[in-house]
């Protein structure tokens, strides 16, 4: 197989398990099974996404994607190459090329750092040489920003605004691989469409591999070409949105089909905006 038809990242049999508090002053610690051998992977350019309600390991699996936690068992790869196994250089080339977007705008910028300032700490973080000002440039340019945006502090953005600086951020290092972990949750609704429209064009333009978690099987159906159906540590269904909204297998998938208010044709994989 060659290397464009192998995934660009994915999990083989990932576990991961936490000690929780002894319930007693000799007992053992009990072990949550946060993840239990999970399978998941993404080619180059695909957008694909993880959905499952609260408690259903997206989390987890999240943190060992990018590589904020090595799993108890399993293998953990990017581009072929076991993660945490590999020596410092491929594992800086991994940090670089795999970023992430957060939840909540507001909360991932520091309330006295410029946007300018924000969006240089990647480059200089990573030790990412090149003309850093022309980097930032590009980079708002790509998220629909101008570069008045570089002197303003983040409580000067509205919320879908502030979520653009994010995702330039995440764009600055040239990533192969962009993480959104539930991107649009904290925006109203009028916005998310934009935002979401934005991350189908840089994947598109940028031939990014998107990996979308979220809860909200209308974002997925609007974004994603491959989901994965997530539910107590495990990964119980995978397909395209249009297959697994339409036929769900499994009594997870069916309780998430059943708790989204469609509009139109949405469920069937088609705009719900």
């Amino acid at each position: 197989m060659s290397e464009a038809q192998l995934p660009i990242i994915q999990a083989i049999g990932v576990s991961q398990e936490y000690k929780l508090p002894r319930t007693s002053l000799f007992g053992k610690h009990p072990v949550l099974d946060a993840l239990k051998e999970v399978d998941f992977y993404a080619m180059e350019g695909e957008s694909v996404g993880i959905v499952g309600e609260s408690g259903a390991g997206k989390s987890t699996l999240t943190r060992i994607l990018v590589g904020m936690e090595k799993p108890t068992s399993g293998i953990f790869k990017f581009k072929n190459q076991d993660v945490w196994s590999s020596d410092d250089e491929f594992q800086h080339e991994f940090r670089r090329s795999v970023q992430m977007v957060l939840q909540n705008p507001r909360s991932s910028f520091d309330p006295r750092m410029t946007i300018a300032q924000s969006l240089l700490q990647p480059l200089k973080g990573l030790k990412i040489g090149g003309n850093h000002q022309a980097r930032i440039n590009q980079v708002l340019e790509q998220v629909g920003l101008g570069q008045d945006a570089l002197k303003k502090y983040p409580y000067e953005f509205s919320g879908g605004q502030l979520q653009r600086v994010a995702i330039a951020r995440a764009l600055i290092p040239n990533p192969k691989v962009l993480i959104a972990d539930e991107p649009v949750s904290a925006l109203d609704v009028s916005i998310q469409a934009q935002v979401l429209n934005l991350l189908n064009d840089l994947v598109k333009d940028l031939n990014l591999t998107l990996i979308l978690i979220t809860h909200d099987l209308s974002v997925v159906s609007y974004v994603t070409s491959r989901v994965a159906i997530m539910g107590h540590g495990k990964i119980v269904e995978t397909g395209t949105p249009k297959f697994l909204f339409q036929n769900p297998q499994s009594e997870i998938t069916r309780s998430l089909v059943d708790s989204v208010l469609t509009v139109g044709k949405g469920i069937e994989g088609e705009s719900l905006f």
